[in-house]
């Protein structure tokens, strides 16, 4: 099974290219020393089979960027963090990444998004927390923090983000308003900690989980996306609709909602019985 993002994703449709702006402000506190800024830029003009980078869905599900996204960049093992308040500009087609907290005599060896100060490089790879197993929900896009993915900036200011995770899509109608959503699999690794071979997009993951939990959802009806480890569904290369469980219950127009919800609600809550 392959782990770079062309495996995918609900989002085949998006690419992104990534220019130095001489003229951008930095963005951050006064320093005495010229910070390093790099410069994101969406691309619009995009083809089926572009790949696609980082954060939150916009209008006809274009990837953007938005000021609260921040990465860090290796100089050496440790990472360092860009500054809060990113410029973000053209509706969040552009993102300008500044890094006042310290002087950067070199350029970088990779730039990881989301920011995760506990991530470490070495020659093996980077080590970092991964694809979270809880995702906060958000309407019609996914969780804020985590789109990993990675960047070779070890040339100059221009980048290119690529992603390690993927977008799995789930819409929903009920009668009730539902709290949170669970994705769960007991033969694939959905989330969890990763090392990362940046150059091949290879990774490996330490720490693994089979179950991601969408968090705050309260909606009775919506689409909302997963962040996964591709290759959940092997084999599947573009947009599917399917449905969310192994087995359909048929009834006729006769049972109300109510017995409906009941039904399936008590099937649910007792899948461990069930399966003995």
């Amino acid at each position: 099974m392959k782990s770079y993002l062309k495996n995918i994703l609900a989002l085949g449709a998006v690419s992104v290219l990534f220019s130095c702006q001489s003229e951008m402000e930095p963005v951050g506190p006064a320093v005495d020393f010229e910070p390093k800024v790099l410069v994101a830029k969406v691309d619009d003009n995009v083809k089926a089979d572009d790949e696609p980078s980082r954060t939150s869905l916009a209008e006809g599900r274009m990837v953007r960027w938005s000021s609260s996204d921040r990465i860090v960049a290796f100089e050496d093992e440790n990472p360092t963090l860009s500054d809060e308040n990113t410029a973000v500009t053209d509706n969040g087609a552009i993102a300008s990444f500044t890094f006042s907290q310290k002087p950067l005599e070199t350029n970088f060896f990779w730039a990881l998004y989301p920011a995760d100060m506990t991530a470490t490089y070495d020659l093996a790879g980077i080590h970092t927390a991964g694809i979270p197993v809880e995702q906060r929900a958000v309407a019609g896009s996914f969780a804020n923090n985590a789109n990993l993915a990675v960047a070779d900036a070890s040339v100059d200011d221009d980048v290119q983000f690529k992603n390690i995770g993927a977008l799995l899509s789930l819409s929903f109608t009920s009668t009730k308003k539902i709290s949170s959503i669970i994705l769960k699999t007991t033969e694939e690794t959905l989330a969890g900690s990763v090392l990362i071979e940046p150059e091949t997009l290879d990774f490996v993951v330490d720490e693994g989980s089979g179950e991601v939990t969408l968090t705050k959802v309260n909606a009775t009806s919506g689409t909302y996306y997963f962040v996964v480890y591709p290759g959940t569904y092997e084999g599947i290369d573009e947009d599917i609709t399917t449905v969310g469980v192994k087995a359909t219950i048929i009834a006729n127009e006769d049972v109300t909602e109510d017995e409906a919800y009941t039904i399936v609600s008590t099937i649910f809550e007792n899948v461990d019985a069930i399966t003995e």
